[in-house]
């Protein structure tokens, strides 16, 4: 079994292709099977330490799987312990094949499907401080068509080189969300080394130090050819208390290597929590199986409580400390989790924390959750459909640069006060509050935007909010994606977003569709960009007046549904509109009702600009672009006056969209021009078709 100094152990799977020949029998005398293993002289990992080289050897005890294709049979080291080259021996029956598969070290969990071999690889090692060796070792695999068996290595090492007085219990290396640490592995070997994926993983390695590692020391972790450069490290010393770093290299893992590290200063004297792990490990003892998904639900627990400064002498729990070490112990009582620490407090990384504990409904203690290590607050209460109330005021965001889906699905929180967030280098608040149904108020008032980009649905289906408000410092100067951003804010009833810019953005699709409620919008948006308005403003149902007459549409393309079912709508200026394109999409922009059955319009004033084109004039996208004729509640009396340009008026008749000829004949629409002039036709109104020709009387 492979030793390595000071060393830990990681993970890897591996497959391999082969071509078919005649089949072969291993060397078999007086019922013993014997095969010849030599580690590869290109692996120059599986070691112990001599000196300053790395040498590779076989030790006794040591056992391979070897697949014949029909079952996986363990051989066991019987000559050469202490030497590159050993014989393993077996008595069972071995198949005759084409090929055959090894994978040191042996587990009955070993597989092969087809020419792939699936491996799992343990969340947890340990390494005797005495001699420096990992029990376990490093994983590796051969292919042969005899007796002969060259293994090669499927990881490399992360050297560390810890320095300090400490004495440690534990060390993790903890990885980003998407690269394993360990967990089941399928892979296939090549000739640049091992390539594949995992099924099953964890972003966390942790080393059982035994009775203590005494620093300064060098430790060695083997991780899969799959990660980059950038992993944090958590040393956990014996007195139950942790310390951090950051580790990165400009070196290139890949597999087969050492892969040396700067040295790291080690003070444990905190309490680490990373918001992947502690999901994972307390959703995995709760269901009594491994949790591979920070997405995976939880009924179960409805309370959680942080408790610090604690007496750790006989607690016992699971480790829920970031490197899944005892820095922090999970106790589940009923449906109460108690989280305790020696540490005054908790240093947390807070990204999917709390994320589907669809039970959860009360959490205490967050004062002790110190966040300002986190870089993101991605999904951090997602998902908790029942929790009603959170204490967000001890949080520290200086750090965080994205809020994307922070609080997405807490379907019964009451209110949310983040007014002492700050928000200076959050690039990304998509969905932050999306389906908040019953939070009001939700207080963003200290927010500023100079780093944003992207608020899409960020408050969509905040069904109960009443008002929104927002300082100064919240520009989006820098947004591009802003579309469905207060979508469904069903009870929103007034928005002041004067300091919107806007300037960089593209879409303004579906931004207030759905405000039911919204009596009044003040705004001064640059949209010289936007392209897209389809259903900005559909089914505000309650706004009467929008003065839109800064918008310049100059690049917009598709106007779709933009003020469809506003039936109070009876003003919209658009007289800062330039030239629409004629290539785009306009159905039913200005359709504010459309059939009997739905409220009648109150539509009585359109105010167009004097270069705004017909959008989607050479094309059939405008279909119901007015308010049908049964729909109108104007009158010859109160009529719906188009203020436009007279190509635009010309072009409205010849087309004669939504009969629109029909409440011109009888005076309930009327064309006029920018000075309030009706048009001219030539010949009588109650003779007007879609042949009548137009004339400006101011021309």
């Amino acid at each position: 079994m492979k030793k390595l100094i000071i060393a830990l152990f990681a993970l890897l799977t591996l497959a391999v292709a082969c071509d078919k020949e005649n089949g072969k029998n291993l060397t078999r005398l007086d019922g013993v099977t014997t095969i010849q293993a030599v580690i590869s002289d290109v692996c120059d990992t599986k070691a112990v330490l001599d000196g300053t080289a790395y040498k590779q050897v076989w030790e006794a005890g040591d056992e391979i799987s070897l697949f014949d294709g029909v079952a996986n049979i363990k051989f066991t080291l019987t000559a050469g312990a202490g030497t590159p080259t050993a014989t393993f021996s077996t008595d069972a029956t071995v198949a005759v094949a084409d090929h055959y598969f090894a994978v040191y070290p042996y587990s009955e969990t070993n597989a092969v499907n087809q020419d792939s071999v699936s491996v799992v690889y343990p969340y947890e090692i340990s390494l005797d401080p005495a001699t420096g060796h990992v029990s376990g070792g490093n994983i590796m695999m051969a292919k042969s068509e005899g007796s002969a068996f060259e293994f090669k290595n499927a990881c490399s090492f992360i050297k560390l080189n810890l320095t300090g007085n400490e004495t440690l219990e534990s060390v993790s290396i903890v990885c980003k969300e998407a690269e394993s640490l360990a967990g089941t592995g399928v892979f296939a070997v090549t000739e640049t080394g091992p390539k594949g994926r995992f099924t099953r993983s964890s972003t966390c390695l942790k080393v059982n130090c035994g009775e203590g590692l005494q620093l300064p020391a060098t430790v060695c972790i083997p991780v899969p050819p799959t990660v980059t450069t950038g992993f944090t490290v958590y040393a956990t010393g014996k007195n139950g208390l942790s310390a951090r770093a950051s580790a990165s290299t400009t070196e290139s893992i890949g597999f087969n290597k050492v892969v040396e590290m700067p040295a790291l200063n080690v003070v444990c004297d905190k309490a680490y929590l990373d918001g992947i792990n502690f999901n994972k490990t307390v959703k995995s003892f709760v269901k009594g199986e491994f949790v591979t998904s920070t997405s995976s639900y939880d009924s179960t627990i409805t309370k959680i409580v942080f408790l610090a400064n604690q007496d750790m002498t006989d607690v016992s729990g699971i480790p829920v400390g970031a490197g899944n070490d005892r820095c922090a112990v999970a106790v589940l009582d009923g449906n109460t989790l108690t989280v305790k620490t020696a540490a005054p407090k908790y240093h947390v990384n807070v990204r999917y924390l709390f994320s589907y504990f669809s039970g959860l409904e009360q959490i205490e203690g967050l004062e002790l959750l110190d966040t300002g290590i986190s870089t993101s607050m991605y999904y951090t209460f997602g998902h908790c459909h029942n929790l009603q109330s959170v204490d967000l005021s001890h949080f520290n965001t200086e750090n965080v640069t994205t809020m994307q889906y922070a609080f997405n699905g807490c379907w019964k929180l009451q209110s949310i006060d983040c007014s002492t967030f700050n928000t200076a280098k959050v690039t990304t608040m998509n969905q932050m509050f999306r389906q908040c149904f019953v939070a009001d108020p939700i207080n963003v008032s200290s927010f500023t935007s100079e780093s944003l980009e992207n608020t899409y649905y960020m408050f969509m289906s905040c069904e109960k909010v009443k008002n929104l408000v927002f300082g100064e410092g919240f520009t989006l100067d820098n947004a591009t994606i802003t579309s469905y951003m207060f979508h469904h804010c069903a009870s929103l009833q007034e928005l002041d977003l004067r300091h919107f810019s806007l300037a960089k953005d593209t879409t303004l699709r579906h931004m207030f569709d759905s405000c039911v409620a919204m009596t009044s919008l003040k705004q001064n948006f640059d949209t010289r960009n936007v392209e897209n308005f389809h259903s900005m403003f559909r089914r505000c149902e309650s706004l009467v007046d929008l003065d839109l007459s800064n918008f310049n549409t100059a690049k917009g393309v598709n106007f779709a549904y933009m003020f469809r079912l506003c039936p109070s709508l009876r003003t919209i200026n658009l007289s800062g509109a330039s030239s629409a394109s004629a290539t785009g999409t306009s159905q039913y922009m200005f359709n504010t009702s459309n059939t009997t059955d739905a409220p009648k319009t109150a539509l009585r004033e359109i105010i167009l600009g004097p270069d705004f084109g017909w959008p989607g004039s050479t094309s059939t996208n405008t279909n119901n672009y007015w308010p049908a004729p049964a729909t109108l509640t104007a009158t010859a009396e109160d009529p719906l006056v188009i203020k436009c340009s007279l190509t635009y008026a010309q072009a409205a008749v010849k087309r004669n969209l939504q009969n629109l000829i029909t409440p011109l004949k009888d005076g309930r629409i009327v064309l006029k021009n920018l000075n309030g002039h009706e048009f001219l036709y030539n010949c009588e109104k109650s003779a007007i078709t879609s042949s009548a020709v137009l004339t400006d009387p101011d021309a």
